[in-house]
């Protein structure tokens, strides 16, 4: 259940209200900024070393192939690396629209650039990685010049909040916005 930004006002110091509902939230009227997970880029951290770890070992041993394991996994660590700076990775929902902010692309779009939002799914060999995926509208691909495929630009599943939910509160701000902005 989704619980309305309205609901949620609060007068003071929002954040540490919100501490107490999800402490990766912070309100101010009806903008909702969720920050990324640090826990999720940790993880991917930790692999990350694991691997380097792993490649180091075997270079000991004078594999070649190792080489690339530790140039694989070293560029994949400082890749990941910026994502656990504070403000790297966030989602700002608000009455304009949406916008992703990550290290390396931000995206920003209006509600009327967006049909609507949905949960999708990528295939990487045996995993299925969840996305929100986002179906863009007609006058997004006119101005834009170039037909966008469905999935062209997802948002990705670095928050602490699923995509189902999160899809489901990009769609009520898209309905209750987007409409009155057409």
């Amino acid at each position: 259940m989704v619980i309305p930004p309205r609901e949620l006002k609060v007068v003071g110091q929002p954040a540490t209200f919100l501490n107490l509902v999800d402490s990766q939230v912070i309100m101010s009227d009806d903008r909702l900024i969720f920050e990324g997970s640090r826990i999720k880029s940790a993880i991917l951290l930790l692999g990350c070393a694991v691997f380097l770890g792993v490649g180091i070992f075997f270079a000991k041993d004078g594999d070649r192939w190792a080489i690339i394991v530790i140039m694989i996994s070293a560029f994949s660590f400082l890749f990941v690396l910026p994502t656990l700076i504070p403000g790297n990775m966030r989602l700002t929902i608000d009455s304009s629209g949406v916008e992703l902010k990550s290290p390396f692309k931000s995206l920003k779009l209006a509600w009327s650039d967006v049909d609507e939002f949905y949960v999708g799914y990528v295939h990487t060999g045996p995993a299925t990685t969840k996305l929100i995926a986002i179906k863009y509208s007609q006058t997004y691909d006119q101005r834009t010049g170039r037909k966008l495929s469905d999935m062209d630009r997802g948002i990705p599943n670095h928050f602490n909040k699923s995509p189902e939910e999160l899809c489901e509160l990009l769609n009520s701000y898209k309905q209750r916005y987007g409409a009155s902005k057409q």
